[in-house]
């Protein structure tokens, strides 16, 4: 049990992390998004890359910077190849664009070979439907270090980063910046007519939230030591667009509750014995969310703003 709740814990903030960083785009800005997971996929395999092949165990928990570095840019990266020609799109031709993105993602990490190297002399590649996973035998590797273990995104770790990660949001929101996105959400054309720069703010909304599901992957490989192709799949993609549906668009708070209500399903439907029935719920949580509660659960509140209502 002590595990499972570890486990879930992991995936709660990792899930947090992702729904946080879709609100900015979706909830803040308006652009509907369908390929969110292709950046988290890319912040993986960045991470899984960057410890497979440059390792340096003399760094010991320092080196999850180096494999964050690697994912931040490898998601900014796609970020701004993506949304140059795409963000010039709306509505369903977006979605229908970032759809397409992760896909392709999906299918070129499934096709992806790469080199054993020195973590894998006996391979001559590593890669495709399997990913990439890192050596069960560090001690082998490095005798001089018998216990490495690059298992360095503890929760801790990733709790902390949750927290950084909703306090530069939150902050955001409060900003000229936050405003200028939700003028943007609600009136584009009286937004330009104010001076916004509408592709500006859609590009960095754009390329920060992907950089914040860029360091999701990187915390998720840190944790469970794999990069496989499906963190790309549309189904991660719609988990946390539903994530947004259910905590509020818009409300930060109410995404970071989300993911760890829907984090936690899972666990409590395995115990059940129900666990065929996750995606049947999902789909009547979305329904009875839109039915009762269409902004849903904070609307566009943040947390702060329940305290302030219950203090009057």
């Amino acid at each position: 049990m002590g595990a499972e709740f570890e486990s879930f814990m992991a995936l709660a903030g990792v899930y947090a992390i992702l729904a946080i960083s879709l609100n900015l785009l979706c909830g803040l800005t308006g652009v509907l998004q369908l390929g969110h997971a292709g950046f988290f996929a890319a912040g993986t395999y960045a991470a899984a890359i960057t410890s497979i092949y440059f390792t340096i165990p003399q760094l010991g928990f320092f080196n999850i910077f180096i494999s964050l570095a690697a994912g931040v840019t490898a998601s900014a990266i796609f970020a701004l190849l993506l949304g140059i020609p795409c963000l010039r799109l709306r509505g369903d031709y977006l979605a229908i664009a970032t759809l397409g993105f992760g896909e392709i993602m999906r299918l070129c990490l499934n096709n992806l070979q790469l080199p054993g190297g020195k973590m894998f002399p006996d391979d001559e590649s590593i890669g495709g439907p399997t990913g990439l996973s890192f050596t069960e035998f560090p001690g082998d590797l490095w005798t001089k270090f018998p216990d490495y273990s690059a298992q360095y995104a503890k929760n801790w770790v990733i709790w902390l980063a949750v927290f950084i990660s909703f306090i530069i949001f939150l902050n955001i929101k409060n900003s000229s910046f936050g405003r200028a996105m939700m003028c943007i959400r609600e009136d584009e054309t009286a937004a330009k007519s104010l001076g916004i720069s509408i592709p500006k703010y859609k590009m960095l909304a754009f390329i920060l939230s992907a950089v914040f599901a860029g360091t999701a992957g990187v915390l998720f490989y840190h944790h469970e030591l794999r990069a496989l192709p499906d963190n790309a799949c549309l189904m991660l993609s719609i988990e946390i667009l539903l994530m947004l549906v259910l905590g509020g668009m818009g409300s930060f708070s109410g995404a970071l509750m989300a993911a760890v209500v829907l984090a936690g399903l899972p666990f409590v439907l395995r115990h059940m014995n129900a666990g065929e029935y996750r995606q049947i719920i999902y789909a009547l949580m979305l329904i009875l969310i839109i039915r009762l509660k269409p902004d849903g659960l904070a609307g566009m509140k943040e947390i702060g703003d329940f305290f302030r209502r219950t203090k009057k």
